[in-house]
């Protein structure tokens, strides 16, 4: 009986494992909502992503109802990827994400940017290009 009673307190707790590891891979995967471009093989991709995930303003650059592609920079001021925003209107779609007042449609003027990895590699710095 007390064997049993084992076997079945370790297969539950193997089941209790087995949820936990498979919650917390689910929890971790992230919505996509911009795309990185590299023709450089030797970049390091998850750098350019950790900065952008540590800076967590894109939705400033997003427009509306098209893609904005923008140049990122390392910091030696080589460009290194191309930053790819999704729309957003395919946020809304895709994740049913609420658009911000101040999305722009696109069919005004917008100020050109190029972003750049600040000196640790931990964020990001804007820089607004001269019209």
């Amino acid at each position: 009986m007390k064997l049993t009673y084992n076997i079945l307190k370790a297969k539950s707790i193997c089941l209790l494992m087995f949820c936990l590891t498979f919650s917390l891979i689910a929890s971790a995967q992230q919505k996509q909502h911009y795309v990185l471009h590299s023709t450089n093989p030797n970049v390091d991709l998850t750098v350019y992503q950790n900065a952008i995930e540590n800076w967590g303003k894109l939705d400033e650059f997003r427009l509306l109802d098209e893609r904005r592609i923008i140049s990122f920079f390392d910091e030696h001021e080589n460009e290194a990827v191309n930053v790819e925003l999704l729309s957003a209107n395919e946020l809304k779609q895709a994740y049913n994400k609420r658009i911000p007042n101040f999305i722009s449609s696109g069919k005004r003027k917008i100020r050109k940017a190029t972003f750049k990895l600040t000196p640790n590699k931990q964020s990001v710095i804007v820089r607004y290009l001269k019209k």
